[in-house]
């Protein structure tokens, strides 16, 4: 994916993304499955563009368990209320799938640069929209979350996949794994509803494809 397809760059021509990687200090890494892309709550100010693969924000309880936080996939960003929040919260970035990250630091987000470059006002407006969209995710995440079931969270997480895909078949981003991390629940007793729910005729799977009937 190129810097201008992502959602940062919406609107800003690939010519002009050229020249806001010298004017933002753009740095770019490459990252293998498993990773940790970046920790926060040590001081990091950076954000992350995803340019390709994927990777999740998690955090560590105190009891060592791994709690899965949000998903950012290809095109989507990650850190842009962490980097200016100056909380010592300890949440970790780590590689879903072998992905290519540009960073920028949040001091070229605040400040205009000396060109007062018009893709400069544009690139901060498309980071406000981005505030947003993370705003409803995570307002989404909690009603997942707030099922109590493990069979209300699949069908209330499927229902959004396919709200947001606009039609009752989708992929689902994560492996069985994943997915049990992000709905917070036990692997074999979700694997379990999940083909209880096939069996009922609820829904049809095809690995990561499901259709809801």
């Amino acid at each position: 994916m190129e810097l201008e397809q992502t959602t940062l760059f919406k609107g800003i021509t690939s010519y002009e993304c050229f020249r806001m990687r010298s004017c933002f200090e753009m740095r770019e890494e490459s990252f293998l499955a498993g990773e940790t892309v970046m920790r926060y709550g040590n001081g990091k100010s950076e954000i992350g563009i995803v340019l390709e693969g994927s990777v999740f924000a998690t955090r560590y309880t105190i009891d060592g368990e791994r709690m899965f936080i949000e998903y950012i996939e290809a095109g989507d960003v990650f850190g842009e209320s962490l980097a200016f929040a100056g909380m010592e919260d300890d949440i970790s970035i780590v590689c879903h799938e072998n992905a290519k990250i540009i960073f920028i630091d949040k001091k070229h987000i605040v400040k205009r640069c000396e060109n007062a470059c018009r893709f400069h006002t544009d690139f901060v407006q498309n980071f406000i929209e981005a505030l947003s969209e993370r705003t409803v995710k995570l307002s989404e995440r909690v009603e997942i979350l707030s099922n109590r079931s493990t069979r209300e969270k699949l069908l209330c997480y499927f229902n959004l996949l396919a709200a947001a895909k606009r039609k009752k078949e989708f992929e689902i981003p994560f492996s069985v794994s994943g997915l049990a991390d992000f709905l917070c629940v036990n692997r074999s007793a979700m694997t379990r509803e999940l083909k209880k729910l096939v069996d009922e005729g609820v829904i049809k799977q095809d690995r990561r494809f499901v259709s809801i009937n």
